[in-house]
Formats: C-alpha cells, sequence, structure tokens
C-alpha cells in the first residue's frame, strides 16, 4: 500500500489515532454536528486570516492557491495555501514566506481557530515544515502560527 499523509489525516491522527486509521482505510463515517460546525467555523477563520494576511502583504506581489513549484518559479517572497504534493506527503501550507536572508529557506504558516495554542497546534506547523523541507532539501528553521480573533502572531 502506497501511503501519502496528508495534513487532515495528520491533525484526525493528533486528535484520535483510531480515527486516522479508518480514514486511511477509506471509513470516513458519518459527520457530527458538532464535527460540521468545527469545519464551518474553521473555514470561517481560514478566510478571515487570508484578509488579514493580504491586507498586511498588500505591497506585496503574493501568488494565492498554487502549488510549492509555481511558487519557487514566480520568485514570489509570499503566497497563501500552497500545496506540495510529495511521494509521502500532501500538505497545505496556509501561507508561506521566502526567507530574506536565504535563497531556499521558506518560513511556513499555519492558522489554528484557538484563542490558545496546544502542543498539537505546533505539531500542525511542524509537519507543514517538513514536507517543505522534504522537497527543498533545506529544513525551515522556523514557522509562524496565526491564531485568535485577533490573529495573533508574529507575521513578518
Amino acid at each position: 500500500m502506497n501511503l501519502r499523509i496528508t495534513d487532515i489525516i495528520f491533525v484526525d491522527y493528533l486528535n484520535c489515532s483510531y480515527k486516522a486509521y479508518l480514514k486511511i482505510h477509506g471509513k470516513n463515517g458519518r459527520k457530527t454536528d458538532f464535527e460540521i460546525m468545527q469545519n464551518r467555523l474553521s473555514n470561517e477563520y481560514r478566510t478571515s486570516a487570508i484578509d488579514f494576511l493580504k491586507n498586511r502583504w498588500k505591497k506585496d506581489k503574493i501568488l494565492g492557491d498554487s502549488s510549492l513549484s509555481q511558487f519557487r518559479k514566480g520568485n514570489y517572497r509570499k503566497g497563501i495555501n500552497i500545496r506540495e504534493r510529495v511521494e509521502e506527503f500532501d500538505v497545505l501550507c496556509d501561507g508561506i514566506i521566502k526567507e530574506p536572508k536565504s535563497s531556499d529557506e521558506f518560513v511556513p504558516i499555519v492558522f489554528i481557530n484557538k484563542d490558545n495554542l496546544a502542543i498539537t497546534d505546533k505539531l500542525c506547523l511542524a509537519f507543514c515544515g517538513v514536507a517543505l523541507g522534504t522537497t527543498l532539501k533545506i529544513m525551515p528553521s522556523f514557522g509562524r502560527i496565526i491564531y485568535g480573533s485577533e490573529h495573533s502572531g508574529n507575521v513578518i
């Protein structure tokens, strides 16, 4: 079985390893009302966080909804919704910044719809960083988490 780990399966594993196991084997089950509500709130937060970044980066050239290879080919410094698919990973980075000091280092950004961060949120950022590092052959030295109603987090 050729297994590709997605960011969704990774988050499911952090929350419930059995749920991730079932998803890997194609058994998604029925979503509860609570899960539907969480997904809706998460999508609304993503939209507001994207608007926040676009407003913050309005003077910069930004690539949206694309792949990491397109991001690199276009010589962009900042991107939103950048997907990376390699043999073992399929991950969507909510945002990405090309580090100005290095030609190959990128800073991953993830959005977390919570007011307080947990270790699992930091692991989601690390997963995004590992996927980028696997492709680029250089691991990011740090990342950014945008969280909370005020979109806290240090953004370049």
